[in-house]
């Protein structure tokens, strides 16, 4: 996403800001929408881009609609999506056909039903972009030295992000812009 350099970023479920505001600060070109419908949320995004220094390029808000990606026809945009299984309803070219022309990095959250939530979404975007599934791994490499000396659970503990079932990411790349 960084080597891309897109002018506008897309958060679609920004939480605190950890994605939102670490864009802004890794592209300072870049505007970035984070997009929330916890108002609590809202605010703390509002406080990291503060602190931070790039509240002038995220703008906070809350719900997203299927219109809203519009935007994404008229320039390169990257959208992420991570919003709890919401992404069934949202991440749809049909109804926001903005999306047809944006690279989307979405969280997949699986309903337990019998169709996969993973080769819907990818069949949605077939026709327009070419997909990567990125599965998770519990990777010990990423914590600090510090934690060698804990237990095997402890740094599991420390990994885990308390899901009951895997949550992978699909990345959809756009064929045309």
């Amino acid at each position: 996403i960084i080597d891309q350099q897109p002018p506008l970023i897309i958060d679609v479920g920004c939480a605190e800001g950890y994605y939102a505001v670490g864009l802004a600060l890794r592209l300072r070109r870049a505007t970035v929408w984070a997009r929330d419908m916890d108002e609590a949320a809202q605010e703390k995004c509002r406080e990291l881009a503060e602190v931070n220094g790039v509240a002038g390029r995220v703008k906070v808000g809350g719900e997203l609609t299927h219109a809203d990606f519009d935007i994404c026809r008229a320039q390169h945009t990257v959208v992420i999506c991570d919003i709890e299984g919401g992404e069934a309803d949202l991440m749809d070219p049909e109804k926001a056909k903005g999306l047809r022309r944006a690279d989307i990095l979405i969280e997949v959250h699986e309903t337990g039903s019998e169709t996969s939530l993973l080769d819907t979404l990818e069949d949605r975007f077939a026709q327009t972009h070419t997909a990567q599934r990125l599965h998770r791994d519990v990777a010990t490499s990423s914590l600090p030295d510090w934690m060698e000396g804990l237990s095997d659970m402890d740094r599991l503990i420390a990994l885990w992000e308390w899901r009951a079932i895997p949550t992978p990411w699909l990345w959809l790349t756009a064929k045309h812009r």
